[in-house]
């Protein structure tokens, strides 16, 4: 009984979520652009991109500092414990690296197009 009420809430959610879809898509295509040129998607990525960047490369060091060592307690313990076996004592130094890397390439990346 209960699965079938799930399942009709499902149903109905779905109409009315495809209904509601239609409609922005609707107003959307009525939006004429500014012709100024200026999206602020691109003004604020760049910088919060580097922010975490930033961050991530701090997280990075701290960790190359001082490891960790198991056991890891905590939410994301399963997480340190998987890259703990997998790579070793720097292997949330390296997987924090990445990303900080990651993020201020994907920064470099933006400006890049943002100036083109």
């Amino acid at each position: 009984m209960l699965l079938l009420l799930a399942v009709a809430m499902l149903v109905v959610f779905v109409s009315w979520d495809g209904d509601r879809m239609a409609a922005r898509a609707k107003r959307a295509a009525d939006l004429r652009p500014s012709g100024t040129g200026v999206t602020p998607r691109t003004l604020i990525t760049v910088p919060s991109l580097f922010a975490a960047g930033g961050a991530l490369g701090a997280i990075a060091v701290v960790l190359v500092i001082k490891p960790q060592v198991p056991p890891f307690a905590g939410r994301g313990s399963w997480f340190l414990e998987l890259l703990h076996a997998a790579l070793g004592p720097y292997g949330p130094a390296m997987v924090a690296l990445a990303l900080s890397l990651a993020c201020v390439f994907g920064a470099v990346m933006c400006m890049k197009q943002r100036v083109a």
